[in-house]
């Protein structure tokens, strides 16, 4: 691949593409250097599949209501790298931040647990709830350079890569990757204090178990 044929793109677009309007269940989002007022009006607002308003106000009411459709969110950060310009959280999710004794904590990693409704459910528009066992899910891993800032999302040129792990009730597709994520996230958990809440791990954890080949 030369350098003039690599896909380029907008990554707060690229998210929304790969989510493509389904219910984001769970969410864990990982970064070096946090910047949670950017984080919570201009990257939250892509798990939802609705339009939110331009006042930060309005816009921070709309998100409070969105987020009560997700079962878990959490970031976690390097506490000596909490952006010093950003303004402050104000939305209710996890925010874990990791002191190590020698070194950073420097991972950027998104994963996203997904409804994985068909386009054809999608275009329906059944409202009822279905049972939570006949639900498939996908798992959206995402792999970046940007940290959860203004610079790192709007302004840099960044590196991204998103692949999709499907429910084994969808094909028995195996993932190539599913010990290595598996590690990945043990490393993560391993990171943070014993009293930090991570349940939002746990969850996609236990997707990964259970449901994926």
């Amino acid at each position: 691949m030369t350098v003039s044929t690599v896909p380029t793109s907008v990554l707060s677009q690229q998210v929304q593409d790969v989510i493509d309007g389904r219910r984001v269940r769970c969410a864990v989002f990982t970064t070096f250097s946090f910047d949670p007022a950017f984080f919570e009006l201009h990257i939250l607002p892509l798990l939802f599949d609705q339009s939110f308003r331009q006042p930060e106000k309005v816009r921070r009411i709309q998100l409070d209501d969105a987020l009560r459709a997700v079962d878990n969110i959490a970031v976690y950060y390097d506490m000596r790298a909490l952006a010093q310009d950003g303004g402050p959280a104000q939305l209710d999710y996890r925010r874990i931040d990791i002191s190590r004794g020698t070194g950073y904590f420097h991972p950027k990693v998104i994963l996203l647990l997904v409804d994985d409704a068909t386009h054809e459910d999608r275009l329906r528009g059944d409202d009822a709830e279905p049972d939570e066992g006949s639900i498939q899910q996908a798992l959206l891993v995402g792999i970046l350079s940007a940290n959860l800032t203004r610079s790192g999302w709007w302004e840099n040129v960044e590196c991204a890569h998103i692949e999709e792990v499907k429910d084994k009730a969808n094909g028995n597709q195996r993932s190539s990757f599913r010990r290595d994520l598996l590690l990945l996230m043990r490393r993560i958990r391993d990171s943070a204090a014993p009293e930090d809440d991570q349940s939002a791990l746990s969850q996609v954890r236990k997707f990964l178990l259970r449901r994926t080949s």
